[in-house]
């Protein structure tokens, strides 16, 4: 039996498994709390800067672009802009290579995308170009 004079172990009245658990936070926490040196955080900076100025001039580059890019089954994958280009001539000068229509055609335009049905073109409607248009044919 313990007297009151008597000298306990630290333990606050916890079970031990809670002791272990609270001791290994602590040990652990401080490596999770993602701290970071002044050094790392400048090149982390840095890197994020360098790679938000590569995004910008690509979109640049792709904004002054202004031939016609074909993606899709075509020896051809750009076509020279011209005046008064249309959708079915530059499918006919890119050079489409498989036999029979294709299933749809999508013209991307400033980044919207219009599906055109290959059935449309057959029955002689066809849709002006703009400079920088790219065409999607799927097989």
């Amino acid at each position: 039996m313990r007297t009151t004079n008597q000298c306990r172990p630290f333990d606050a009245g916890l079970p031990r498994a809670w002791l272990v658990w609270i001791v290994a936070v602590l040990l652990v926490a401080p490596g999770l709390c993602g701290c970071v040196s002044r050094s790392k955080a400048r090149a982390r900076a840095a890197a994020a800067f360098a790679a938000g100025q590569r995004q910008a001039f690509d979109e640049v580059t792709e904004a002054r672009r202004v031939n016609i890019r074909v993606l899709g089954p075509v020896r051809y994958s750009e076509v020279l802009w011209e005046d008064g280009l249309t959708l079915a001539a530059a499918i006919v000068a890119a050079d489409y290579t498989l036999p029979g229509e294709p299933r749809a055609i999508y013209i991307i335009r400033q980044r919207e995308r219009v599906l055109v049905e290959p059935q449309r073109l057959l029955r002689g409607e066809d849709f002006a170009l703009e400079p920088g248009d790219t065409i999607e044919i799927q097989p």
